[in-house]
């Protein structure tokens, strides 16, 4: 076998080591004690608090959808359980939105090249206030926080079922409540966060 070869055989040894170890380390990790954590990671990207207020669990499965080597190895699915995400201390609820469930698979060779790709973001059963005041702030602009190292976040799109919106606005006095029904499809991650760094809803 020419050294070339042997290289090879070692570089590909190394890397299912890798992710043997990461499979084993996350399935016998309780997750649950990780949420902390995670809470402050999500609090200081987008600028808000954020909670995990209930289970966080992961299962492995193979994605049929994913291409190349990714479509045979086990992909870690997440689920996460009662999400808010908190209000500026100005608006007149506390919570900006609650989310009852969210799911999402993660690439594990993605990794390798430093980056969290998520194909797809799931969320159930959703509840939004949205608020505005009399001076023109809002609660639905967010200064996401740049950096994150060599680390890199790609998210395809995000799906949601049925849900509801409380609007708020004292700008136009309007006040309304909405039911919204399961999205047909769901929505490319890049027409929700601009590139630019913040995420912001044009109000009616």
């Amino acid at each position: 076998m020419t050294r070339a070869g042997r290289i090879l055989i070692w570089i590909v040894v190394a890397i299912a080591v890798l992710l043997v170890a990461v499979v084993l380390f996350v399935a016998l990790f309780n997750l649950n004690k990780a949420r902390p954590w995670l809470d402050q990671r999500l609090t200081t990207s987008i600028g808000r608090p954020v909670a995990i207020n209930g289970d966080l669990t992961v299962n492995w499965m193979r994605n049929p959808d994913a291409s190349d080597v990714s479509r045979w190895v086990p992909w870690p699915r997440f689920t996460a359980q009662d999400i808010s995400i908190a209000n500026p201390s100005w608006a007149q609820q506390p919570r900006f939105a609650t989310v009852q469930q969210v799911r999402f698979s993660l690439d594990p060779l993605a990794l390798l090249s430093h980056t969290i790709a998520i194909p797809s973001l799931k969320l159930y059963g959703p509840a939004v206030d949205i608020e505005r005041d009399k001076q023109g702030r809002d609660n639905w602009t967010f200064k996401f926080a740049h950096g994150g190292g060599n680390w890199k976040l790609s998210i395809d799109e995000v799906g949601f079922n049925a849900g509801s919106i409380h609007w708020n606005d004292d700008k136009l006095d309007m006040h309304l409540d909405v039911e919204v029904k399961p999205l047909g499809r769901p929505i490319p991650f890049d027409q929700i966060v601009p590139a630019g760094g913040s995420a912001q809803t044009t109000p009616p």
